[in-house]
């Protein structure tokens, strides 16, 4: 699960290395993320992840993490988790990315205190036990919908 998380976050962190896109995010304003072209509101992400559940034939379950402990868990030597530290409110990302077998769509969930993540794929991701075939989209939505309270 641990090597799972890093080569994720690695992938969401090193855009260079391997190009993905950002897709969207909620967060506004001037402290909005430059590189997320697409801002969407709160109310709009459930159904904009539904849109990766209808796409996708796995999802791979990563919430439930205090800031702390997601930090300590990804950790790669990456040191500027200012980023993170700075959301106190919830704020949603996504960003799609090529795992060398075909795309992964990565959304996390940042709040004052936790992390959740999830990523969307048609394969699944060596070293990751919590890949799912996805729930009925009512149970899924749920379930989801619990990540953003």
């Amino acid at each position: 699960m641990k090597q799972t998380i890093l080569f994720l976050t690695f992938c969401f962190l090193m855009p260079t290395v391997f190009a993905q896109q950002y897709l969207w995010t909620t967060q506004t304003g001037d402290s909005a993320i430059g590189k997320f072209q697409k801002q969407i509101a709160l109310a709009d992400v459930t159904g904009a992840v539904l849109e990766f559940y209808d796409q996708y034939q796995l999802y791979h379950d990563m919430a439930g993490y205090s800031k702390e402990a997601f930090i300590k868990t990804v950790d790669f030597g990456f040191k500027d988790w200012s980023w993170l530290n700075d959301v106190h409110e919830l704020t949603v990302f996504a960003v799609r990315t090529n795992a060398g077998q075909g795309s992964v769509v990565i959304v996390l969930c940042v709040s004052n205190d936790n992390v959740n993540m999830l990523a969307f794929a048609n394969m699944a991701i060596a070293g990751n036990y919590n890949s799912r075939p996805t729930l009925s989209r009512e149970k899924f939505t749920r379930w989801f919908q619990t990540l953003l309270n």
